[in-house]
């Protein structure tokens, strides 16, 4: 191999490694296998065809992350969301939220303390501001 295409093998190598990525720490548990396997399948969102929708898969990662981290925790929904797009996975905070609603639905985790009234109640007011915002649309004249 010729010094040329030392370089460029050189300049390739350097070019596959390029994200920054931290070192893997080994976990302080152990893993079982089953675990690890139940979280992916909450966050691999398959399609019809089993192709892994991977937006799906790192908003939903994003989620359990802000669940369960305290470092991803301490940040809003929006400022996740934010970080997201900014990555290149375009998001909004309402869709991260309803994200996190379908988690709690599906494993019982959740990091605020509201109860299923509260929810409810919010459900209820978020429709029926939607409606009237629908209405207001549906009667103005149209230009």
């Amino acid at each position: 191999m010729d010094a040329t295409d030392q370089a460029a093998l050189e300049a390739w190598q350097a070019q596959q490694f390029t994200d920054d990525e931290p070192p893997i720490a080994a976990p302080l548990h152990a893993l079982d296998p089953e675990t690890v396997t139940a979280l992916l399948m909450l966050v691999c969102a398959p399609d019809n065809h089993g192709n892994i929708l991977w937006k799906a898969g790192f908003k939903r990662l994003a989620v359990l992350a802000h669940l369960l981290l305290p470092e991803a925790g301490a940040q809003s929904l929006e400022t996740i969301a934010q970080s997201l797009t900014k990555a290149g996975i375009t998001t909004s905070r309402a869709s991260l939220s309803n994200i996190n609603t379908m988690m709690y639905d599906a494993t019982g985790l959740r990091r605020t303390e509201k109860t299923e009234t509260a929810r409810e109640a919010y459900r209820i007011r978020a429709c029926k501001l939607w409606q009237k915002k629908a209405n207001r649309y549906a009667t103005a004249p149209s230009q």
